[in-house]
Protein backbone atom coordinates (compact mmCIF):
# COMPACT_ATOMS: atom_id res chain seq x y z
CA UNK A 1 0.00 0.00 0.00
CA UNK A 2 1.43 3.06 -0.85
CA UNK A 3 0.97 6.31 1.21
CA UNK A 4 0.34 9.60 -0.16
CA UNK A 5 1.60 12.33 0.94
CA UNK A 6 -0.64 15.81 0.84
CA UNK A 7 1.52 18.39 0.71
CA UNK A 8 0.53 22.09 0.06
CA UNK A 9 1.34 23.82 -2.95
CA UNK A 10 4.43 26.16 -3.07
CA UNK A 11 3.84 29.31 -3.24
CA UNK A 12 3.69 31.51 -6.29
CA UNK A 13 5.83 34.62 -6.86
CA UNK A 14 3.59 37.22 -7.54
CA UNK A 15 4.48 38.11 -11.45
CA UNK A 16 5.76 41.35 -12.20
CA UNK A 17 3.79 44.07 -13.02
CA UNK A 18 6.78 45.20 -15.38
CA UNK A 19 8.84 42.30 -17.03
CA UNK A 20 9.45 43.14 -20.72
CA UNK A 21 13.21 42.58 -21.54
CA UNK A 22 16.34 44.18 -20.92
CA UNK A 23 16.39 46.35 -23.55
CA UNK A 24 13.14 47.70 -22.99
CA UNK A 25 13.61 47.73 -19.54
CA UNK A 26 16.82 49.86 -20.19
CA UNK A 27 14.50 52.22 -22.45
CA UNK A 28 11.65 52.63 -19.68
CA UNK A 29 14.30 53.73 -17.09
CA UNK A 30 16.52 56.01 -19.62
CA UNK A 31 13.71 57.43 -21.46
CA UNK A 32 10.69 57.25 -18.97
CA UNK A 33 12.51 57.73 -15.75
CA UNK A 34 16.47 58.98 -16.28
CA UNK A 35 15.66 61.85 -18.18
CA UNK A 36 12.86 62.94 -17.42
CA UNK A 37 13.68 64.01 -13.82
CA UNK A 38 17.08 65.19 -16.15
CA UNK A 39 15.04 67.87 -17.77
CA UNK A 40 12.89 68.55 -15.25
CA UNK A 41 16.05 69.57 -13.29
CA UNK A 42 17.45 71.17 -15.85
CA UNK A 43 14.30 73.67 -16.94
CA UNK A 44 13.89 74.20 -12.82
CA UNK A 45 17.50 75.55 -12.76
CA UNK A 46 18.74 76.82 -15.85
CA UNK A 47 15.12 77.39 -17.91
CA UNK A 48 16.23 76.44 -21.21
CA UNK A 49 13.16 76.49 -22.61
CA UNK A 50 12.05 79.77 -21.37
CA UNK A 51 15.40 80.97 -22.94
CA UNK A 52 15.70 79.60 -26.37
CA UNK A 53 12.19 78.45 -26.76
CA UNK A 54 10.07 80.93 -25.25
CA UNK A 55 8.22 79.37 -23.56
CA UNK A 56 7.59 78.46 -20.11
CA UNK A 57 6.88 74.45 -19.05
CA UNK A 58 6.71 75.42 -15.60
CA UNK A 59 4.68 78.29 -14.53
CA UNK A 60 2.92 76.96 -11.19
CA UNK A 61 4.66 74.11 -8.66
CA UNK A 62 1.41 71.89 -10.13
CA UNK A 63 3.01 71.55 -13.47
CA UNK A 64 6.22 70.27 -11.87
CA UNK A 65 4.42 67.75 -9.56
CA UNK A 66 1.97 67.20 -12.92
CA UNK A 67 5.57 66.59 -15.15
CA UNK A 68 6.59 63.93 -12.37
CA UNK A 69 3.85 61.61 -12.41
CA UNK A 70 5.86 60.47 -15.44
CA UNK A 71 8.30 59.35 -13.91
CA UNK A 72 6.54 58.04 -10.65
CA UNK A 73 4.43 56.10 -13.13
CA UNK A 74 7.80 54.45 -15.06
CA UNK A 75 9.52 53.62 -11.45
CA UNK A 76 6.74 52.35 -10.28
CA UNK A 77 5.70 49.70 -13.11
CA UNK A 78 9.68 48.29 -13.03
CA UNK A 79 10.44 48.29 -9.70
CA UNK A 80 7.94 48.39 -7.07
CA UNK A 81 5.26 45.62 -8.97
CA UNK A 82 1.57 45.70 -7.23
CA UNK A 83 1.08 42.48 -4.90
CA UNK A 84 -2.64 42.89 -5.91
CA UNK A 85 -5.54 43.60 -7.92
CA UNK A 86 -6.41 46.46 -6.48
CA UNK A 87 -3.05 47.86 -6.75
CA UNK A 88 -2.32 46.96 -10.20
CA UNK A 89 -5.45 48.89 -11.16
CA UNK A 90 -3.85 52.11 -9.57
CA UNK A 91 -0.93 51.63 -11.45
CA UNK A 92 -2.72 51.10 -14.76
CA UNK A 93 -4.57 54.26 -14.01
CA UNK A 94 -1.02 56.01 -13.20
CA UNK A 95 0.42 54.97 -16.40
CA UNK A 96 -2.88 56.50 -18.22
CA UNK A 97 -2.43 60.01 -16.30
CA UNK A 98 1.17 59.79 -17.15
CA UNK A 99 0.61 59.00 -20.60
CA UNK A 100 -1.80 62.36 -20.95
CA UNK A 101 1.06 64.47 -19.64
CA UNK A 102 3.67 63.37 -21.71
CA UNK A 103 1.53 63.50 -24.86
CA UNK A 104 0.50 67.41 -23.91
CA UNK A 105 3.99 68.10 -23.51
CA UNK A 106 5.54 66.35 -26.51
CA UNK A 107 3.01 69.00 -28.59
CA UNK A 108 4.28 71.73 -26.79
CA UNK A 109 7.74 70.96 -27.50
CA UNK A 110 6.64 69.93 -31.06
CA UNK A 111 7.88 72.77 -32.67
CA UNK A 112 11.32 71.91 -31.47
CA UNK A 113 10.93 68.39 -31.94
CA UNK A 114 12.53 68.50 -35.79
CA UNK A 115 15.00 70.07 -34.99
CA UNK A 116 15.91 68.15 -31.46
CA UNK A 117 16.25 65.26 -33.76
CA UNK A 118 18.57 66.64 -36.08
CA UNK A 119 20.63 67.77 -33.48
CA UNK A 120 20.45 64.65 -32.02
CA UNK A 121 21.84 62.54 -35.29
CA UNK A 122 24.08 65.02 -35.93
CA UNK A 123 26.23 65.68 -32.58
CA UNK A 124 24.22 63.76 -30.10
CA UNK A 125 22.34 66.97 -28.70
CA UNK A 126 18.76 68.00 -28.32
CA UNK A 127 17.75 65.13 -26.32
CA UNK A 128 16.07 67.59 -23.71
CA UNK A 129 13.21 68.60 -25.80
CA UNK A 130 12.87 65.19 -26.71
CA UNK A 131 12.07 64.02 -23.50
CA UNK A 132 7.72 64.03 -23.48
CA UNK A 133 8.39 62.16 -27.05
CA UNK A 134 10.25 59.44 -25.06
CA UNK A 135 8.93 59.06 -21.93
CA UNK A 136 5.53 58.47 -23.92
CA UNK A 137 6.93 55.49 -25.86
CA UNK A 138 8.51 54.13 -22.55
CA UNK A 139 4.88 54.81 -20.94
CA UNK A 140 3.72 52.96 -24.12
CA UNK A 141 5.94 50.21 -23.16
CA UNK A 142 4.92 50.27 -19.75
CA UNK A 143 1.53 50.07 -20.41
CA UNK A 144 1.66 47.20 -22.59
CA UNK A 145 3.77 45.07 -20.07
CA UNK A 146 1.45 45.94 -17.51
CA UNK A 147 -1.38 44.41 -19.42
CA UNK A 148 0.37 40.96 -18.83
CA UNK A 149 -0.77 39.75 -15.57
CA UNK A 150 -4.98 39.03 -14.39
CA UNK A 151 -7.04 41.80 -16.00
CA UNK A 152 -8.28 44.12 -13.65
CA UNK A 153 -11.76 44.79 -13.70
CA UNK A 154 -12.88 47.89 -15.11
CA UNK A 155 -10.78 50.14 -17.21
CA UNK A 156 -8.48 51.67 -15.07
CA UNK A 157 -5.70 52.71 -17.79
CA UNK A 158 -9.19 54.77 -19.73
CA UNK A 159 -9.78 56.48 -16.32
CA UNK A 160 -6.64 57.95 -16.00
CA UNK A 161 -6.56 59.48 -19.28
CA UNK A 162 -9.84 60.51 -18.90
CA UNK A 163 -8.69 62.13 -15.25
CA UNK A 164 -5.89 63.56 -17.38
CA UNK A 165 -7.74 65.03 -19.98
CA UNK A 166 -9.82 66.18 -17.42
CA UNK A 167 -6.77 68.08 -15.85
CA UNK A 168 -5.84 69.77 -18.99
CA UNK A 169 -9.08 70.76 -19.89
CA UNK A 170 -9.60 72.13 -16.72
CA UNK A 171 -6.76 74.13 -16.66
CA UNK A 172 -7.32 75.44 -20.08
CA UNK A 173 -10.91 76.75 -20.98
CA UNK A 174 -10.21 79.43 -18.73
CA UNK A 175 -7.03 80.59 -20.47
CA UNK A 176 -9.00 80.51 -23.85
CA UNK A 177 -11.90 82.60 -22.34
CA UNK A 178 -9.07 85.35 -21.05
CA UNK A 179 -7.96 84.81 -25.06
CA UNK A 180 -11.78 84.84 -26.71
CA UNK A 181 -12.51 88.55 -24.33
CA UNK A 182 -9.46 89.93 -25.20
CA UNK A 183 -10.41 88.99 -28.81
CA UNK A 184 -13.89 90.18 -28.43
CA UNK A 185 -12.64 93.37 -26.19
CA UNK A 186 -11.02 94.79 -29.19
CA UNK A 187 -12.98 93.57 -31.48
CA UNK A 188 -15.26 96.24 -34.55
CA UNK A 189 -18.73 94.52 -33.44
CA UNK A 190 -20.13 97.31 -30.28
CA UNK A 191 -22.33 93.89 -28.90
CA UNK A 192 -19.32 91.50 -28.56
CA UNK A 193 -17.04 94.10 -27.23
CA UNK A 194 -19.33 94.62 -24.17
CA UNK A 195 -19.48 91.22 -23.85
CA UNK A 196 -15.73 90.53 -23.81
CA UNK A 197 -15.46 93.58 -21.15
CA UNK A 198 -17.94 92.21 -19.10
CA UNK A 199 -16.16 88.71 -19.23
CA UNK A 200 -12.46 90.45 -18.52
CA UNK A 201 -14.20 92.79 -15.54
CA UNK A 202 -16.60 89.59 -13.78
CA UNK A 203 -14.71 86.46 -14.88
CA UNK A 204 -11.30 86.01 -16.08
CA UNK A 205 -8.96 87.18 -12.97
CA UNK A 206 -7.55 90.63 -12.71
CA UNK A 207 -3.76 88.36 -12.65
CA UNK A 208 -4.38 86.30 -15.48
CA UNK A 209 -4.94 89.43 -17.82
CA UNK A 210 -2.09 91.05 -16.09
CA UNK A 211 0.45 87.45 -16.96
CA UNK A 212 -0.58 88.05 -20.73
CA UNK A 213 0.42 92.10 -20.42
CA UNK A 214 3.98 90.54 -19.00
CA UNK A 215 4.44 87.76 -21.34
CA UNK A 216 3.35 86.39 -24.81
CA UNK A 217 3.45 82.78 -23.32
CA UNK A 218 2.60 83.23 -19.89
CA UNK A 219 1.64 79.20 -18.89
CA UNK A 220 2.28 76.99 -21.60
CA UNK A 221 1.16 74.08 -21.57
CA UNK A 222 -1.85 74.94 -20.69
CA UNK A 223 -1.93 76.69 -24.26
CA UNK A 224 0.20 76.76 -27.04
CA UNK A 225 0.29 77.98 -30.52
CA UNK A 226 -2.69 75.59 -31.91
CA UNK A 227 -4.66 78.24 -33.19
CA UNK A 228 -5.81 79.94 -29.78
CA UNK A 229 -6.83 82.61 -30.16
CA UNK A 230 -5.43 85.79 -28.26
CA UNK A 231 -1.82 85.25 -28.90
CA UNK A 232 0.63 85.57 -31.23
CA UNK A 233 2.43 88.43 -32.39
CA UNK A 234 1.28 91.28 -30.62
CA UNK A 235 -0.42 89.29 -28.35
CA UNK A 236 1.24 91.58 -25.70
CA UNK A 237 0.30 94.77 -26.66
CA UNK A 238 -3.15 93.74 -27.53
CA UNK A 239 -3.42 92.20 -24.00
CA UNK A 240 -2.21 95.56 -22.32
CA UNK A 241 -4.62 97.69 -24.16
CA UNK A 242 -7.17 95.16 -23.03
CA UNK A 243 -6.47 95.86 -19.13
CA UNK A 244 -6.80 99.45 -20.23
CA UNK A 245 -10.34 98.98 -21.57
CA UNK A 246 -11.18 96.65 -18.79
CA UNK A 247 -9.31 98.08 -15.43
CA UNK A 248 -9.23 102.07 -16.68
CA UNK A 249 -5.90 102.18 -15.86
CA UNK A 250 -2.26 101.38 -17.33
CA UNK A 251 -0.79 97.78 -17.00
CA UNK A 252 1.87 98.84 -15.44
CA UNK A 253 0.64 100.75 -12.64
CA UNK A 254 0.02 97.47 -10.95
CA UNK A 255 2.85 95.41 -9.66
CA UNK A 256 4.38 93.13 -11.69
CA UNK A 257 3.54 89.35 -11.83
CA UNK A 258 6.15 87.28 -10.21
CA UNK A 259 6.78 84.18 -11.30
CA UNK A 260 6.57 80.93 -8.45
CA UNK A 261 10.46 80.29 -8.48
CA UNK A 262 12.16 83.13 -8.07
CA UNK A 263 15.49 81.54 -8.17
CA UNK A 264 16.97 82.79 -11.74
CA UNK A 265 14.07 82.46 -13.49
CA UNK A 266 14.49 84.60 -17.31
CA UNK A 267 10.70 85.47 -18.25
CA UNK A 268 11.21 89.40 -16.68
CA UNK A 269 14.85 89.56 -17.73
CA UNK A 270 13.55 88.35 -21.44
CA UNK A 271 10.92 90.41 -22.16
CA UNK A 272 12.76 93.51 -20.18
CA UNK A 273 15.50 93.04 -22.82
CA UNK A 274 13.15 92.67 -25.71
CA UNK A 275 11.54 96.04 -24.51
CA UNK A 276 15.08 97.79 -23.86
CA UNK A 277 15.39 101.11 -26.28
CA UNK A 278 11.79 100.57 -27.18
CA UNK A 279 9.26 103.16 -27.57
CA UNK A 280 6.56 101.53 -25.26
CA UNK A 281 7.05 102.21 -21.30
CA UNK A 282 6.44 98.45 -20.92
CA UNK A 283 6.05 96.34 -18.02
CA UNK A 284 7.57 96.97 -14.84
CA UNK A 285 11.28 95.59 -14.23
CA UNK A 286 11.64 93.82 -11.05
CA UNK A 287 14.16 95.51 -8.66
CA UNK A 288 14.10 98.75 -10.61
CA UNK A 289 12.96 101.86 -8.69
CA UNK A 290 13.07 105.26 -8.05
CA UNK A 291 15.17 105.80 -5.17
CA UNK A 292 15.22 110.40 -5.19
CA UNK A 293 13.07 112.88 -6.90
CA UNK A 294 13.92 116.80 -6.66
CA UNK A 295 12.49 119.43 -8.42
CA UNK A 296 14.29 122.92 -8.57
CA UNK A 297 12.66 126.43 -10.08
CA UNK A 298 12.78 129.57 -10.94
CA UNK A 299 9.32 131.49 -11.44
CA UNK A 300 9.18 135.05 -13.30
CA UNK A 301 5.69 135.90 -12.89
CA UNK A 302 5.95 139.19 -14.45
CA UNK A 303 7.47 137.25 -17.31
CA UNK A 304 4.76 134.63 -16.91
CA UNK A 305 7.82 132.46 -17.43
CA UNK A 306 9.60 129.41 -15.22
CA UNK A 307 12.52 127.36 -15.57
CA UNK A 308 12.40 123.75 -13.33
CA UNK A 309 14.74 121.23 -13.20
CA UNK A 310 13.79 117.60 -12.18
CA UNK A 311 16.52 115.11 -10.75
CA UNK A 312 15.55 111.82 -10.88
CA UNK A 313 17.89 109.21 -9.19
CA UNK A 314 16.89 105.16 -10.04
CA UNK A 315 18.16 102.20 -8.40
CA UNK A 316 18.85 98.85 -9.67
CA UNK A 317 18.74 96.17 -7.13
CA UNK A 318 18.96 93.29 -9.31
CA UNK A 319 22.31 91.93 -10.71
CA UNK A 320 21.74 92.51 -14.79
CA UNK A 321 21.76 96.27 -16.23
CA UNK A 322 18.25 97.56 -16.34
CA UNK A 323 16.59 100.43 -18.54
CA UNK A 324 14.20 103.25 -16.93
CA UNK A 325 11.53 104.29 -18.87
CA UNK A 326 8.97 106.58 -18.25
CA UNK A 327 6.37 108.83 -19.72
CA UNK A 328 6.28 112.82 -17.86
CA UNK A 329 3.53 114.99 -18.25
CA UNK A 330 4.52 118.45 -18.62
CA UNK A 331 3.01 121.57 -17.70
CA UNK A 332 0.97 123.17 -20.62
CA UNK A 333 2.86 124.61 -23.60
CA UNK A 334 6.13 123.59 -21.92
CA UNK A 335 9.59 122.00 -23.55
CA UNK A 336 12.11 119.89 -22.57
CA UNK A 337 15.55 122.38 -22.91
CA UNK A 338 18.29 120.82 -20.84
CA UNK A 339 19.21 116.79 -20.58
CA UNK A 340 22.10 115.66 -18.23
CA UNK A 341 23.45 112.60 -16.74
CA UNK A 342 25.51 111.90 -14.35
CA UNK A 343 28.06 109.80 -15.57
CA UNK A 344 31.27 108.03 -13.25
CA UNK A 345 30.42 111.27 -11.05
CA UNK A 346 30.33 113.68 -14.11
CA UNK A 347 26.97 115.59 -14.88
CA UNK A 348 27.70 115.59 -18.94
CA UNK A 349 25.31 117.62 -21.09
CA UNK A 350 23.02 116.13 -23.76
CA UNK A 351 22.43 116.58 -27.48
CA UNK A 352 19.47 118.12 -29.22
CA UNK A 353 18.48 116.38 -32.66
CA UNK A 354 15.49 115.25 -34.54
CA UNK A 355 13.14 112.16 -32.89
CA UNK A 356 14.42 110.08 -35.65
CA UNK A 357 18.40 110.78 -35.15
CA UNK A 358 18.34 110.84 -31.20
CA UNK A 359 16.40 107.75 -31.25
CA UNK A 360 19.12 105.77 -33.67
CA UNK A 361 21.69 107.16 -31.90
CA UNK A 362 20.02 105.74 -28.44
CA UNK A 363 19.21 102.55 -29.62
CA UNK A 364 22.93 101.95 -31.55
CA UNK A 365 24.32 102.88 -28.18
CA UNK A 366 21.83 100.50 -25.77
CA UNK A 367 22.24 97.49 -28.32
CA UNK A 368 26.02 97.83 -29.56
CA UNK A 369 28.02 100.07 -27.55
CA UNK A 370 26.26 99.30 -23.93
CA UNK A 371 27.64 102.66 -22.71
CA UNK A 372 25.49 105.18 -20.53
CA UNK A 373 22.94 107.32 -22.64
CA UNK A 374 19.52 109.27 -22.17
CA UNK A 375 16.86 109.76 -24.02
CA UNK A 376 14.39 111.89 -23.75
CA UNK A 377 11.48 112.54 -26.73
CA UNK A 378 8.67 114.20 -27.87
CA UNK A 379 5.76 111.34 -27.61
CA UNK A 380 2.42 113.75 -27.43
CA UNK A 381 1.00 116.89 -26.71
CA UNK A 382 2.53 118.12 -23.64
CA UNK A 383 4.23 114.22 -23.08
CA UNK A 384 7.71 113.34 -23.13
CA UNK A 385 9.15 110.07 -22.81
CA UNK A 386 12.33 109.67 -20.73
CA UNK A 387 14.68 106.65 -21.26
CA UNK A 388 17.80 105.73 -19.32
CA UNK A 389 20.74 102.87 -19.71
CA UNK A 390 21.90 101.32 -17.73
CA UNK A 391 20.66 101.34 -14.40
CA UNK A 392 23.86 99.29 -12.98
CA UNK A 393 23.15 96.51 -10.80
CA UNK A 394 23.35 97.64 -7.36
CA UNK A 395 23.54 100.91 -7.98
CA UNK A 396 21.90 104.31 -8.98
CA UNK A 397 21.50 106.21 -12.74
CA UNK A 398 20.92 110.34 -11.89
CA UNK A 399 19.42 112.37 -14.58
CA UNK A 400 18.15 116.01 -14.80
CA UNK A 401 15.60 117.52 -16.93
CA UNK A 402 15.47 120.67 -17.49
CA UNK A 403 11.59 122.15 -18.64
CA UNK A 404 11.14 125.27 -19.87
CA UNK A 405 7.00 126.63 -19.03
CA UNK A 406 4.48 129.44 -19.39
CA UNK A 407 3.29 130.19 -16.43
CA UNK A 408 -0.96 130.78 -16.91
CA UNK A 409 -2.15 134.03 -16.11
CA UNK A 410 -5.05 134.33 -14.04
CA UNK A 411 -5.98 137.92 -13.55
CA UNK A 412 -3.38 141.01 -13.50
CA UNK A 413 -2.12 140.21 -10.59
CA UNK A 414 -1.57 136.63 -10.53
CA UNK A 415 -0.15 133.48 -12.56
CA UNK A 416 -0.78 129.89 -11.74
CA UNK A 417 1.72 127.18 -12.16
CA UNK A 418 0.95 123.49 -12.84
CA UNK A 419 3.87 121.18 -11.90
CA UNK A 420 5.23 117.91 -14.14
CA UNK A 421 4.34 114.37 -13.09
CA UNK A 422 5.09 110.75 -14.15
CA UNK A 423 1.78 109.50 -15.96
CA UNK A 424 3.62 105.80 -16.89
CA UNK A 425 6.74 104.19 -15.24
CA UNK A 426 8.21 100.41 -15.84
CA UNK A 427 10.08 100.95 -12.16
CA UNK A 428 8.62 101.13 -8.96
CA UNK A 429 8.02 103.96 -6.82
CA UNK A 430 7.47 103.36 -2.90
CA UNK A 431 4.51 104.91 -1.30
CA UNK A 432 7.48 106.17 1.24
CA UNK A 433 9.28 107.81 -1.66
CA UNK A 434 8.95 112.18 -1.63
CA UNK A 435 9.63 114.31 -3.93
CA UNK A 436 11.18 117.85 -2.67
CA UNK A 437 10.19 120.88 -4.27
CA UNK A 438 12.35 124.24 -4.18
CA UNK A 439 11.01 126.68 -5.71
CA UNK A 440 11.86 130.67 -5.79
CA UNK A 441 9.81 133.35 -7.47
CA UNK A 442 9.84 137.05 -7.41
CA UNK A 443 6.51 137.42 -6.14
CA UNK A 444 4.83 135.46 -2.97
CA UNK A 445 3.07 132.27 -4.15
CA UNK A 446 0.67 130.08 -2.40
CA UNK A 447 -0.03 126.52 -3.02
CA UNK A 448 -3.45 126.24 -4.06
CA UNK A 449 -3.29 122.12 -3.27
CA UNK A 450 -1.69 122.53 0.47
CA UNK A 451 -2.44 125.44 1.50
CA UNK A 452 1.28 126.66 2.45
CA UNK A 453 2.68 129.96 1.78
CA UNK A 454 5.86 130.93 -0.12
CA UNK A 455 8.83 132.26 2.47
CA UNK A 456 10.28 135.47 2.71
CA UNK A 457 13.68 135.58 4.48
CA UNK A 458 13.48 139.27 4.33
CA UNK A 459 13.79 140.00 0.68
CA UNK A 460 13.34 138.54 -2.87
CA UNK A 461 13.32 136.11 -4.67
CA UNK A 462 10.62 134.03 -2.31
CA UNK A 463 11.40 130.55 -1.86
CA UNK A 464 9.02 127.51 -1.13
CA UNK A 465 9.56 124.25 -0.18
CA UNK A 466 7.79 120.89 0.18
CA UNK A 467 7.55 117.25 -0.04
CA UNK A 468 4.80 115.16 -2.26
CA UNK A 469 3.95 111.61 -2.65
CA UNK A 470 3.71 109.62 -5.71
CA UNK A 471 2.60 111.27 -8.70
CA UNK A 472 1.29 114.34 -6.53
CA UNK A 473 3.55 116.96 -8.45
CA UNK A 474 0.93 119.44 -8.55
CA UNK A 475 0.33 123.14 -6.75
Amino acid sequence: MTDAIAREPSPTRPTPAYSPGGIASAYVFLAGIFLPLLALAVELLAHASDAQLRIDPIPTPLHALWILTVPLACAWASFRPPQGERAHRRLRACIGFALVTAAFYALVYAVATPLAMIAVLAAGLGLLPLAPLLSFGALLVCARATHRPLAPRGFPLALGLAAGLAIVGTAWIPRLATGYAIDAALGDDAARRATGLWVLRNVIPERALLDRCYFEDPAPPFESDFGVTGRGEGARSRARSAYWLATGKSFNAAEAPEPWLALGRTRSLRNERDERAGVEIGGRVAQLSLSGSRLDGLLDPDALTGYLEWTLTFANAGNAPAEARAELLLPPRAVVSRLTLWIDGEEREAAFAGNAQVRGAYQDVVQVKRLDPALVTQCGPDRVRLQCFPVPPNGPMQVRIGITLPLDPLSAERAALELPRIAEHNFDVSDALERAIWLRSTRAFVDTDGGSSATDDGGEPFRWSTAVPELGLSA
